[in-house]
C-alpha cells in the first residue's frame, strides 16, 4: 500500500471515505467527498418524508398526464416514488436507446423556459420533478395549471 494518498469519493464511498478519514487521518493527504450518503438520523426521517413527497409525485404525474391527455399529444408521465418525469414519446421506453431517441432538445428547452417564466423550475437536463420534504400541494397544482396551458398551446400550433 502507499503510505499518504489522496481520496476522492462519491454516495456510499464518501460515507466510506469520510471513515478512512476519521480512521486514518494522518495517512490522508487530501480527500473530496461529493454527495455522501445520508447518516442513520437521517434515514430515521425517510418514512415520514416519503409518506408526504410520494403522494404528491402521484399528483404531479396525474396533473401531467392530464395536460398530455387534454392536448392529445403523443407524450407520456412516468413516476417511481417521489420522482416523475415526463418524455416525448407516447410509450414508455424499455432501454436507454429508446428514452434517448424520444429526446428532442430544442421542445425540452421550449418547455424549460415556459415553466421558468412562469416560476417554475425543471431539472435541468430533462423534465423531471422529485419532490421534497418542503414540496407542498400548491407547488404541485401550480405546475399541473401551466404544464397543462404549455400542453395546449404546443398542440393549437
Amino acid at each position: 500500500g502507499h503510505a499518504r494518498f489522496a481520496v476522492c469519493a462519491h454516495d456510499r464511498g464518501a460515507r466510506v471515505a469520510h471513515r478512512l478519514g476519521v480512521d486514518h487521518a494522518s495517512r490522508v493527504r487530501r480527500m473530496l467527498l461529493l454527495d455522501i450518503a445520508p447518516t442513520l438520523a437521517m434515514y430515521r426521517l425517510t418514512d415520514e418524508a416519503f409518506a408526504v413527497m410520494i403522494p404528491l409525485a402521484e399528483r404531479w404525474t396525474d396533473g401531467v398526464a392530464a395536460g398530455i391527455g387534454g392536448a392529445g399529444l403523443p407524450w407520456h408521465v412516468t413516476q417511481l416514488g417521489a420522482r416523475a418525469e415526463y418524455l416525448f414519446g407516447a410509450t414508455r421506453p424499455r432501454n436507454g436507446r429508446e428514452a434517448a431517441a424520444m429526446d428532442d432538445f430544442a421542445l425540452q428547452q421550449l418547455t424549460h423556459l415556459y415553466a421558468l417564466n412562469r416560476g417554475i423550475l425543471l431539472t435541468p437536463f430533462h423534465n423531471m420533478a422529485l419532490m421534497s420534504p418542503a414540496t407542498n400541494e400548491h407547488d404541485v397544482d401550480r405546475h399541473t395549471a401551466v404544464f397543462g396551458e404549455m400542453a395546449q398551446e404546443l398542440a393549437s400550433h
